[in-house]
């Protein structure tokens, strides 16, 4: 029997961890076929450093980090993060996410949501909602969202259909992921309480002790 296959696209490789670490373990151990697509390299975060050094660094941490939360295959489509308006003009990353879609035929798909404040993200959402209708997709696209920590659209949003995912027993998994990311400490640090804040307020949704929730778009 052939593998439930899942997508997750986000811009830098620690974003899904932020936003779905916890649902990604689980659905990994269900079985299901977890694959991640980081748009940008993420040389830049570090500007005092080698733009090299970091994208190796990165990348390194990147795949500890996805063995650690059962991610199956790990694709960086490499788009230049100051290019964004020109990549979206050549519709070079619209093919590339839309050529993934069709190839691994995935049950769900999940990527940054349009209320996201970094621009980097709203970049991702745009991409790969017009990927999904272009490859004439009609499998289920959920939203989430990184730098939104106090969920400030949520009176815009909380009528919207929504998949909540218990993650009870892998929100620990979850923590410990982040943490790994020692090269972005100065940004994932920052994001911790609300990561803390928004499990515990979506576990409320399903009764549990920590959920991660997401918009559904289709």
């Amino acid at each position: 029997m052939k593998k439930e296959t899942i997508i997750i696209f986000g811009a830098h490789s620690d974003d899904e961890i932020l936003a779905a670490g916890g649902t990604i373990k689980k659905y990994s151990l269900e079985g299901k076929k977890i694959i991640s697509v980081t748009f940008h390299t993420g040389g830049a975060s570090l500007p005092w450093l080698k733009e090299e050094l970091v994208i190796k660094e990165r990348i390194k941490e990147t795949r500890k980090i996805h063995k650690m939360v059962g991610v199956s295959k790990t694709i960086h489509l490499e788009v230049p993060e100051f290019r964004r308006k020109k990549e979206s003009e050549k519709n070079e990353a619209i093919k590339k996410v839309r050529d993934l879609i069709k190839e691994y035929k995935p049950s769900k798909v999940f990527c940054h949501s349009k209320f996201d404040i970094h621009q980097d993200h709203r970049f991702v959402n745009k991409v790969v909602l017009k990927a999904v209708k272009e490859a004439g997709y009609k499998g289920e696209v959920y939203t989430f969202d990184v730098w939104n920590p106090a969920n400030i659209l949520d009176i815009i949003k909380k009528q919207r259909p929504k998949l909540c995912v218990d993650i009870t027993n892998t929100f620990k998994i979850k923590l410990k992921a982040i943490e790994a990311y020692k090269s972005q400490k100065l940004y994932t640090y920052q994001l911790l309480p609300s990561v803390h804040y928004n499990a515990r307020l979506t576990a409320g949704k399903l009764n549990s002790k920590f959920a991660e929730c997401f918009e559904k778009i289709q």
